[in-house]
């Protein structure tokens, strides 16, 4: 069968990309002709390398439109279509498609849901002149950030709805700045007619400024490759900023700034009619019997439950320390992990002598981009000065895998404080993190909501609601060593029943193929 797995959000590598990229090993290894599809260009090895998958009989293509009265033709070619994408029904034209949920898009049936996502947002889609990253650049936002690093030697960007001819300009910020950085980095485009017009040095503030006349040859979004040469790779390049002369770039920087919450509704996001889309599939699955509830009461479908898969078999149980550890990524809103959450609660267990003091909180995740999420990670790491609490960023996967084989217990406190039934996808719908530290020995005491509580159970862990339940709970469990043993090795055992493995016989069972 030809087969297209399509994860718009595949180049985030996070836990929905994990389902994503095994669902394509899986097939491929079916001897089915499986194709990768995401919405921005990534190199294979570098998603093999940090979603721990082969995908050498997987064909990795990106599609770079993403209105769906574009993007839905291109589904027809396959047999069977896996949308895997996060909030994102594509209709489909395959012969069969199936959707795997990782939490329901709410329906929209009100006058003002209907104004905005079929009057005002599909006008703005078309005339505002949007940047889009699809190879370099690991996010969006990064474009407009000192920190912005190049991440391959090639860095592709495409612009949406300019004019046939325009002006652009590029600021390159080089740490190690000289006359000579100009020759650093040179543009090229598939399908524009380049002319460099202004190009200099800022010594001031370290930046490289390039200005040019583009022509587009054309009728499609222009795009620009930004190739930095082998003789500067190991510098410190970063796009600070690209400027298109043009009143509509301007109105997009405006709506990114004053609406931020619908910016990514301007790259083909969720419309007031996904039933339009859903009933193009035939077959749901959910991640999780949360999920599978929720997708009943949001779209009146019923879905079949299969666990995300988990490298269960990565995770080793080593010799224990007094540790308590969090993963997940350092951002607000969302289902925001909650680090202060557990800083709080770690602070005053210390403090009310419920830890003694050779017990360390760590936290392990990446950091997320934005000015709301750099006042968020300053103030965490203010908060746990003078107590043995650990923040590592972004470590590599060895890394990761020695600090949990190490730690007693795992604590996890997303949607603390919030209102399941009103905001359930502000909550865990699975928990993969849960289950790697369930499989390296690590007791979970987790909050009770959301997906959690199918993971962890009274034999295996512990749940909570309150920070004086997070509180006793883990205090109850360090204070006996018989239980700590036990619950630990039932954890272990408990999570193998989230493995690959597993999942891929329950993927093939339900696909039939």
């Amino acid at each position: 069968m030809k087969i297209g797995i399509y994860d718009k959000w595949l180049n985030t590598l996070g836990g929905g990309e994990k389902v994503a990229t095994t669902i394509s090993e899986i097939l491929s290894r079916q001897n089915h002709d499986v194709y990768l599809i995401g919405n921005a260009e990534m190199e294979k090895k570098e998603i093999e390398d940090k979603m721990g998958v082969d995908l050498s009989r997987v064909k990795l293509i990106s599609w770079l439109e993403r209105a769906y009265d574009k993007l839905s033709p291109l589904t027809k070619k396959f047999d069977l279509l896996i949308n895997v994408s996060f909030l994102d029904h594509l209709p489909s034209q395959a012969k069969k498609s199936v959707y795997y949920i990782h939490f329901p898009t709410p329906l929209r049936n009100g006058f003002w849901d209907y104004f905005k996502y079929e009057l005002i947002l599909p006008f703005l889609r078309n005339f505002l002149i949007i940047p889009s990253i699809q190879l370099g650049i690991e996010n969006l936002d990064e474009i407009y950030m000192r920190s912005g690093k190049w991440l391959s030697s090639i860095n592709n960007i495409v612009i949406f709805n300019t004019a046939k001819k325009f002006t652009i300009t590029f600021r390159i910020y080089d740490g190690q700045i000289k006359t000579a950085s100009l020759e650093s980095v040179y543009f090229s485009s598939p399908n524009c007619k380049l002319k460099l017009i202004n190009r200099y040095v800022d010594h001031f503030t370290s930046v490289l400024t390039y200005k040019f006349n583009v022509d587009v040859l054309k009728n499609q979004s222009a795009i620009f490759r930004l190739h930095v040469k082998d003789s500067f790779k190991k510098r410190n390049l970063g796009l600070v900023s690209l400027t298109v002369t043009d009143l509509r770039y301007f109105l997009w920087n405006c709506f990114k700034r004053f609406f931020p919450k619908y910016e990514m509704a301007l790259y083909g996001s969720s419309s007031y009619k996904p039933a339009a889309g859903l009933d193009t599939y035939q077959t749901f699955i959910a991640n999780s019997e949360f999920t599978r509830k929720w997708t009943k009461k949001y779209l009146s479908r019923e879905a079949t439950v299969i666990y995300p898969p988990v490298d269960v078999e990565k995770f080793k149980c080593g010799k224990k320390k007094n540790i308590i550890l969090n993963i997940g990524r350092f951002f607000v809103g969302g289902h925001s992990k909650r680090q202060d959450i557990l800083i709080k609660a770690f602070k005053q267990m210390i403090d009310d002598n419920l830890l003694d003091n050779s017990w360390e909180l760590h936290l392990i995740g990446g950091k997320g981009l934005g000015e709301d999420n750099e006042e968020y990670i300053e103030k965490v790491q203010k908060r746990i000065r003078g107590y043995k609490i650990f923040i590592h960023f972004s470590p590599s996967f060895n890394k990761l895998k020695e600090i949990v084989s190490k730690a007693k217990i795992y604590w996890h406190a997303t949607g603390y404080g919030l209102n399941e039934n009103k905001t359930p996808i502000q909550f865990e719908h699975f928990g993969i993190s849960v289950v790697e530290a369930m499989a390296a020995g690590a007791v979970p005491i987790v909050i009770n909501g959301g997906g959690l509580p199918e993971i962890v159970t009274d034999e295996v862990g512990r749940t909570w609601r309150s920070l004086e339940e997070l509180k006793a709970r883990t205090h109850e469990i360090i204070s006996d060593e018989k239980l700590l043993s036990n619950l630990s090795k039932m954890a272990q055992e408990k999570s193998k029943k989230f493995s690959k493995k597993i999942f891929a016989d329950r993927l093939l069972e339900i696909l039939k193929i």
